[in-house]
């Protein structure tokens, strides 16, 4: 029979996760712990018929694992009997830890227990396990607390310590920082122990990983013909790596293994809408990048309830929902369209708009006033209320998306809080294109009118082309030669191998032009264009602006005339190269808006095949927009290159530029329209958006279910308006 000290030994290992004290014990009960916190089935036949204190943690835990909480709590409640105090702690730790508790009270339990042990280093170890398990069960009241009792013990002299207290910096707001003095006695020289490290429990994320791209890897190689057998899933090893880490407290590691899973769960073939969402909290949580592009990845495998799922994920109170709300907030905006009524108006009691730079700050207002979308008379009566202050902030995001939404009630709100701003700040462009979105009479025009002549030129251009009754022709003419004055100045600079990082004055100018109806001034885009010295992805920028103009016919030449004018080849920045190829696509996709049956139609389906996405858009987007007849084009063949294009930008780009009245005389109509159904059902929302605006009929036969039935049902806002304002008559006054 083992000791008391081998006993409480065997235990303190089993609490810190110390896998090899674990396994270099003889005992069947640190084996069985061991292959339960693996998701390996415990022989309970070697653990006798009264299974010592890690026997009966071993059992309970393989129980809590597979969804028998009740079974596994009536474990942990017999080892909480017991008389010595590491044994009670073990089983507080476990019933904290356990995925299907909802309360704290073990927790505090286990907190107050801390004052019996007379070991510094055990007692931050055990705080470490609490903190990771207040973190996952949201009991974020209690993450100051137990750092609280951390620092009373003493962070600086060991490496959990620090561990601990870089914790503490990254969840808790200055003002706690600087209240439990966390961080000033940080040591850089600590060594990392082993079990503040887990190499283990890495190395299992590491073969997690590895699997994962192998599998990934194979899964691309392997022929679609091949029938292929697999046994469980090839990323297990992050899971289990994660549920130990949780065990662990190993909070060095928690970011690392939530990202790694995050992405084991969102690059599965056919995720299911929770491991979908899921996987998006996890990469947001954890400090993962590209936010709204991985959000618009993992929408495809959402479900009705994936958005309020997300949103009761991040939104956090107190101390760490401040600390968590940037990415959180950002998050929230992406996939605003996809909450429920009840959860978006519960969003405008969470948060105040304020007027602030601060990126937080953009973002908050920005989802405040994309909520007017889908509130209206509630939002209305909640900007009544809001102060001078947070009026201003709702102004922030303001975009003309939503001003074209708003009521007249709300816009004259916002629009004379903008205005007042403008007389304090000055006229800065976002605040001066907003108030001229806003401005809804005359008399509103002419007061943001004051603000406008004294704007940039740039700031007026972008003003004409989004709010065109607020700028008058003799404005236009004014600033039209400044703008060519810009661009000759930028290319000047380019030359010379100073090219600016920034926005082009391409883009404003081919927007004055346009509202100023002044194709003479076309002629500096066409100059830049033919020269071979300007670095090409000026030139490539200048052709499309050609191409833009030509739509309006503010650009006329002839499709000779554009191949022999503009070279393909030239200066190129190293940095913002741009491959040949592309400028020869945008020649032939401005010679098909001038003249389109010029274009040698070999090359045509040569460029539409390209493997670069870029060239396979823009020369998709311009044969399905030319206006000539479809035999001409050899429509059939470019849509389907284009609808089964494995890049969506491309799909979006053919469906909208294709002339959709001309489908049901193609003679592959069943097949176009077996096609739609499948990006309705499994392409993102822009493709989604894309397919329901096509507004076409007749798929009811094919017994896929109508577009319009499913754009309707679908669970994102933006496709179910889309839907309704192609096939019905839509009253802007309706809510969700």
């Amino acid at each position: 029979m083992s000791s008391a000290r081998d006993t409480q030994r065997i235990v303190k290992a089993a609490l810190f996760w110390d896998v090899p004290s674990l396994r270099s014990d003889n005992s069947p009960s640190a084996q069985q712990f061991l292959r339960a916190f693996s998701y390996y089935p415990i022989d309970l036949s070697k653990l006798g018929d009264e299974p010592d204190t890690l026997g009966l943690a071993a059992i309970g835990v393989y129980e809590e694992l597979n969804g028998n909480a009740d079974q596994a709590n009536r474990h942990w409640a017999e080892i909480s009997n017991q008389d010595d105090d590491w044994s009670q702690l073990l089983a507080l730790c476990l019933q904290s830890w356990a995925p299907s508790t909802l309360e704290p009270t073990h927790l505090v339990k286990a907190t107050q227990a801390l004052v019996r042990l007379q070991d510094t280093d055990a007692c931050l170890r055990i705080i470490a396990k609490l903190i990771f398990n207040a973190l996952d069960h949201r009991w974020d009241e209690h993450v100051e607390t137990l750092l609280g009792e951390a620092v009373k013990i003493g962070l600086g002299d060991s490496y959990i310590g620090n561990l601990i207290a870089i914790e503490a910096m990254n969840l808790l707001p200055p003002e706690s920082i600087r209240e439990h003095a966390i961080g000033s006695d940080l040591s850089q020289s600590l060594t990392p122990d082993s079990l503040s490290r887990y190499p283990w429990i890495q190395h299992l994320a590491n073969e997690g990983s590895a699997n994962l791209l192998s599998s990934m890897l194979t899964a691309r190689a392997r022929s679609p013909w091949t029938v292929h057998w697999s046994m469980g899933t090839a990323a297990d090893s992050l899971q289990i790596a994660d549920t130990q880490s949780t065990w662990a407290g190993a909070l060095g590691l928690r970011r690392t293994l939530r990202k790694q899973l995050a992405a084991k769960l969102l690059l599965q073939a056919r995720p299911t809408p929770t491991e979908s969402s899921n996987g998006v909290a996890m990469w947001t949580l954890s400090g993962g990048s590209q936010l709204s592009t991985v959000l618009d990845y993992a929408e495809r495998s959402f479900d009705d309830m994936s958005g309020d799922y997300l949103a009761r994920i991040l939104i956090r109170k107190g101390a760490l929902g401040r600390r968590l709300a940037p990415a959180s907030f950002e998050i929230l905006r992406e996939c605003w369209d996809l909450l429920s009524i009840d959860r978006a108006a519960k969003l405008l009691d969470d948060f105040y708009p304020v007027y602030s730079d601060h990126p937080v700050a953009q973002t908050q207002a920005s989802l405040w006033a994309l909520l007017s979308v889908r509130l209206k008379s509630i939002w209305d009566d909640k900007l009544d209320r809001l102060t001078e202050s947070q009026a201003q902030g709702v102004l922030q995001g303001v975009t003309p998306f939503i001003s074209a939404r708003l009521s007249r009630r709300s816009s004259d709100r916002i629009f004379e809080s903008g205005l007042r701003l403008l007389s304090h700040e000055g006229p800065l462009p976002s605040l001066v294109i907003t108030c001229s979105l806003l401005a809804g009479d005359d008399s509103q025009r002419e007061r943001v009118f004051e603000h406008v002549v004294n704007s940039t030129p740039t700031t007026i251009a972008n003003v004409s082309d989004l709010a065109p009754h607020v700028v008058d022709e003799k404005t236009l003419s004014r600033i039209v030669p400044l703008l060519v004055g810009e661009l000759r100045a930028y290319v000047h600079e380019a030359k010379m191998g100073r090219q600016r990082i920034g926005q082009s004055p391409v883009s404003p100018l081919v927007r004055a032009i346009r509202s100023l109806r002044d194709p003479e001034s076309a002629s500096v885009l066409r100059e830049i264009a033919g020269d071979h010295q300007v670095p090409s992805n000026i030139r490539l920028q200048a052709i499309e602006a050609l191409g833009a103009l030509a739509r309006k016919s503010l650009f006329s030449a002839s499709a000779q005339e554009i191949m022999e004018e503009f070279p393909i080849a030239g200066a190129s920045m190293s940095f913002l190269r741009t491959e040949p190829e592309l400028i020869q696509a945008a020649k032939i996709s401005l010679a098909l808006d001038l003249q389109a049956h010029a274009v040698n139609q070999a090359h045509l389906q040569k460029l539409a095949r390209s493997p670069d996405q870029r060239v396979r858009e823009l020369i998709l987007r311009a044969s399905l927009g030319a206006s000539t007849d479809s035999a001409q084009l050899s429509y059939e063949s470019i849509l389907a290159a284009g609808l089964f294009d494995p890049e969506e930008n491309v799909v979006q780009g053919v469906l909208d530029a294709f002339d959709w009245t001309k489908a049901p005389s193609l003679t592959g109509y069943d097949t176009i329209i077996d096609r739609l159904s499948t990006l309705l059902s499994e392409g993102r929302r822009l493709t989604r958006i894309a397919v329901v605006a096509t507004g076409l009929r007749g798929e009811e036969s094919k017994g896929q279910g109508g577009l319009r039935d499913r754009g309707l049902s679908d669970r994102s806002w933006l496709v179910r308006d889309c839907a309704r304002r192609t096939f019905e008559q839509v009253d802007d006054s309706l809510i969700d």
